[in-house]
């Protein structure tokens, strides 16, 4: 046992992994308060997002195209889903995700506007809602492009 470690060591040693006696450990980056929040919120979101993935059939008692809900429930979900795990590691594919978290968010946003039954008389709340939508998420999507690139 002991002779395997002393091989081990000096295979270490020889292409340069063990110095001082230790291996270096992987480099940690210290998480931004606002990416952990936003991390921890995207999580709770998907949960949502997910949970009406999985009950959208009961929006059939009420005339609702409950599989567009539930496809759309499911996309919202695991893009939420995703980006928070890209949020919570600060990897580099992280700001993508949360743009097609956005975009799936603009997405499942409208499916009320587009398939109720006032959709007809309330045509002008998608041009608003996607307005606000977006005076919020665009800014927050710079956020995590500079707190992404920062920590790459």
């Amino acid at each position: 046992m002991e002779q395997r470690r002393a091989r081990i060591h000096r295979a270490l040693q020889v292409i340069g992994l063990r110095q001082a006696g230790r291996i270096p450990h992987r480099r940690t980056v210290k998480r931004p308060l606002g990416i952990t929040i936003l991390a921890v919120a995207l999580a709770w979101v998907a949960v949502g997002g997910l949970g009406l993935g999985l009950v959208s059939p009961v929006f059939a008692k009420v005339g609702v195209p409950w599989v567009l809900y539930r496809i759309a429930g499911l996309t919202y979900g695991t893009s939420a889903l995703v980006a928070a795990l890209g949020l919570w590691k600060l990897t580099r594919w992280a700001h993508r995700a949360f743009q097609v978290w956005v975009a799936s968010a603009l997405i499942a946003g409208s499916l009320p506007l587009l398939t109720g039954r006032a959709a007809a008389q309330s045509w002008w709340m998608l041009p608003v809602g996607w307005s606000l939508l977006l005076a919020v998420l665009l800014p927050l999507a710079a956020y995590v492009r500079k707190s992404v690139h920062a920590a790459a």
